[in-house]
């Protein structure tokens, strides 16, 4: 236990001198901020992968991009902003897939386009 309270924190002098039941709160409150360490390190890969799908449909798509990068955080966005897909039937989850594949097999042919032009200007 005592590598346990080490790690969470606890030096050993007050380790000591804690109760199992206080331990256990200690315990109970280091796992709670683990969790909330986690759904931020979550929420900072959603605005990478957000940053990185914006740049990547202005650099294969230039003037025709669609996306544009949140201008508030994910918390400030209206309610009518994000989508619960948690109750969606399985014919609204197949169409927002479709819709995704669709999108991502333009920005492949698109990202082709470019590279056989590229090539294409490398041989002249």
């Amino acid at each position: 236990m005592l590598p346990d309270a080490l790690r969470m924190g606890i030096d050993e002098r007050t380790f000591w001198e804690l109760t199992p039941r206080k331990f256990k709160i200690y315990s109970n409150a280091y796992s709670e901020k683990l969790k909330e360490k986690d759904r931020f390190n979550w929420q900072l890969g959603a605005y990478v992968m957000q940053a990185v799908s914006v740049s990547l449909d202005h650099a294969f798509n230039g003037y025709k991009a669609r996306s544009e990068y949140p201008e508030k955080p994910f918390c400030e966005q209206g309610e009518d902003e994000y989508i619960d897909a948690s109750n969606w039937t399985e014919e609204q989850k197949e169409e927002a897939r479709m819709k995704l594949f669709g999108y991502l097999g333009e920005l492949q042919e698109t990202h082709e386009r470019a590279e056989k032009q590229k090539e294409a200007l490398k041989s002249k």
